[in-house]
């Protein structure tokens, strides 16, 4: 009976610290993006408040935060379009991104564009469920390579399609170095949100590093000023 006693006094006080979180106000501008991180930020609001940070210094030092590289990071070079891009590699991984993905996208009253692909000589059970996860949440998805290893890139792609039920969604770029070359570029409006996927943060592994987002980004900028309304 004690412990039992023990327990659910426990579990009361975790669901009473949960709903304090939830009810924690964040009363200042932030930078991060997505539903997961506002609870991230009331979560540290909570915390540091409770180890008696002064109010204005948690919002000002909350207020700068930015997340880690390759973790929902925002792609800013001007772009008229947002542009999120996440190391996400597994299927609960991928969902989580693509469902925030999609909020921010209706936000904006635009359309979600998804581009991932799948690593090779790794789990090939994952590839069928990430395209229909990928196609699930998003309005287009543009379906490459990412570092197939030893692998075809083309039956990695094939392995993707297997879970996909509505092909007309999916726009397949095997060859990244296209990524530069307007493939892309013709497809997005200016009030989506595309939605990079990658292994992009090790330079090491793959062909999709950042600076070859940033500098496809400044690319799209430039066309969209120059372009005559």
């Amino acid at each position: 009976v004690k412990e039992k006693s023990v327990q659910a006094s426990s579990s009361n006080e975790a669901e009473s610290d949960v709903s304090s979180v939830e009810q924690e106000n964040l009363n200042f501008s932030y930078k991060l993006k997505g539903e997961f991180n506002k609870l991230n930020l009331k979560a540290a609001k909570a915390i540091l408040r409770h180890l008696n940070f002064d109010e204005n210094a948690i919002n000002n030092a909350l207020s700068d935060t930015i997340p880690p590289p390759g973790r929902f990071e925002v792609v800013d070079e001007g772009q008229p379009f947002t542009v999120i891009a996440d190391y996400a590699h597994t299927p609960d991984g991928l969902e989580k991104i693509v469902n925030e993905g999609r909020v921010l996208a209706e936000s904006s009253q635009g359309r979600l564009i998804t581009l991932f692909g799948c690593g090779g000589d790794r789990d090939r059970g994952k590839r069928p469920k990430m395209g229909a996860i990928a196609e699930k949440y998003s309005d287009l998805v543009v379906l490459t390579q990412d570092n197939p290893r030893t692998e075809d890139p083309t039956q990695i792609i094939q392995d993707v399609m297997a879970g996909v039920t509505h092909p007309s969604k999916i726009k397949i770029i095997e060859d990244m170095s296209e990524f530069n070359d307007g493939e892309i570029g013709e497809e997005i409006n200016l009030e989506d949100t595309l939605s990079v996927l990658s292994h992009y943060i090790d330079s090491i592994e793959t062909d999709v590093d950042k600076e070859h987002v940033k500098t496809y980004m400044r690319t799209l900028y430039t066309e969209a000023v120059n372009i005559e309304v």
